[in-house]
């Protein structure tokens, strides 16, 4: 084999190889151009959103309120947690007591 055939066997690789490149190059900029346009998609269904709970009749407790996916102020819970206490009568082995000593 020459090197004038290798070149010309290696010419469809490359240009695969380019064409691969550039579209990856394409999809690189696709991507930046649909996070642009989602911020603004996102921004307009603030509005829409904000404009469903602004309007009586509807509000934060309707269900197309929850089918923006948000969750309704009926059914939210409060976020307090109550710790259970230790009964007295319970054996706690962190507090020592007699039966803490190793002799």
């Amino acid at each position: 084999m020459t090197i004038d055939e290798f070149e010309e066997a290696s010419k469809a690789p490359l240009a695969l190889r380019d064409e691969i490149r550039d579209l990856e190059t394409m999809l690189a900029r696709k991507r930046m151009e649909r996070k642009k346009v989602d911020a603004n998609a996102s921004q307009l269904l603030d509005l829409v959103v904000n404009s469903v709970r602004g309007t009586p009749g509807f509000g934060e407790d309707c269900a197309l309120y929850n089918g923006f996916g948000y969750t309704r102020k009926k059914d939210r819970k409060s976020g307090l947690i109550r710790k259970k206490s230790k009964s007295a009568g319970q054996f706690n082995p962190d507090a020592g007591g007699e039966d803490a000593g190793g002799d």
